[in-house]
């Protein structure tokens, strides 16, 4: 029977979901230079320290705001493939591959004509193509995983946002080595982080 394209957006809090990073970005949004710069650090004798928390800091606002930054890979697990799958992370690139396990409990992978996406969107969506339906899942943990490829692209197309709070990050835990733990925001930087990280979140739909 055909999908009925009338059906209500189905949140991502009434599907049971996960997603990890499969291929991690090549590039950070903030560079080792630019970051001594923000932080006036003059020396190269502890580059290897600050590029250890530009990575940090990079996935803390990753985290906090669902954002993939420079390209990578995420692979979605949902439970059942529910009216729209919504992605967990913004913005999507590509969708790269479904994969579901059929009644027989067989992985297959969905053809590409089967679905349709709208990767402009924020969540981004994907439902059947018009006329089809979605294929009978497997009862079983994860049985459908989405991959896609996520980000801005480029380091120079990171909205400046998230670089200035990448900034404000790592710069405070090199400053603070000794007295904060890395993944922490002292209480002076809280208002500032929280400020930019607000421009940068999004919503489930209902």
């Amino acid at each position: 029977m055909p999908w009925d394209r009338a059906q209500p957006l189905v949140s991502t809090g009434s599907v049971r979901h996960s997603w990890r990073v499969s291929v991690q970005p090549v590039v950070e949004p903030v560079s080792v230079e630019d970051l001594k710069l923000h932080a006036r650090i003059d020396s190269g004798f502890e580059d290897s320290k600050l590029q250890a928390y530009i990575t940090a800091a990079r996935v803390m606002v990753e985290k906090d705001t669902r954002r993939a930054l420079c390209t990578q890979t995420v692979v979605a697990y949902y439970d059942f493939m529910p009216a729209y799958i919504v992605l967990p992370v913004a913005p999507v690139q590509s969708i790269t591959s479904i994969v579901y396990y059929d009644s027989l409990n067989t992985q297959q992978t969905l053809a590409s004509t089967e679905y349709e996406s709208d990767l402009y969107a924020e969540p981004s969506l994907i439902r059947p193509a018009y006329g089809k339906a979605w294929p009978t899942t497997y009862e079983r943990f994860n049985a459908v995983a989405v991959t896609a490829v996520c980000g801005y692209g480029a380091a120079s197309a990171v909205p400046e946002d998230a670089k200035q709070a990448i900034r404000l990050l790592a710069s405070h835990w090199y400053e603070n080595a000794e007295a904060t733990i890395t993944g922490t925001i002292s209480k002076e930087l809280e208002f500032a982080y929280t400020a930019l990280v607000a421009r940068l979140k999004w919503g489930d739909y209902a």
